[in-house]
């Protein structure tokens, strides 16, 4: 994962910096818990909540919430492609699968999955 792309805390939630230094100057101790994650998790969270609004809106027949969750979903996921946000949980890639197979239509038009 691109540096920028992180976010790195305590096992408290505290912010840690590491752009600008090393753990040390962090203040980080050998035995501390740090937790990494990617600092679009929450895009990610949006794309699966219009996913699946997605889902239920063709179950319903409601053509017009289906391009309107799909729209939404792809706005999320374009950047996290981009961000190569699936190389820092590829058990995501699963889910992004399964859009592409039961979207096709939308996703070949206007976005191409990797």
């Amino acid at each position: 994962m691109e540096p920028r792309f992180q976010e790195i805390s305590d096992r408290n939630g505290r912010r840690i910096d590491l752009l600008v230094g090393s753990l040390e100057e962090a203040g980080i101790k050998d035995v501390e818990i740090l937790v990494l994650k990617h600092s679009m998790m929450a895009n990610w969270g949006e794309f699966k909540a219009n996913f699946e609004w997605a889902q239920e809106a063709l179950k319903l027949e409601k053509t017009s919430e289906v391009e309107e969750a799909v729209d939404h979903a792809l706005d999320h996921l374009r950047p996290l492609v981009r961000a190569k946000f699936l190389a820092a949980y590829p058990s995501f890639g699963e889910v992004c699968q399964k859009f592409k197979i039961e979207f096709p239509r939308y996703v070949d038009q206007e976005f191409k999955v990797a």
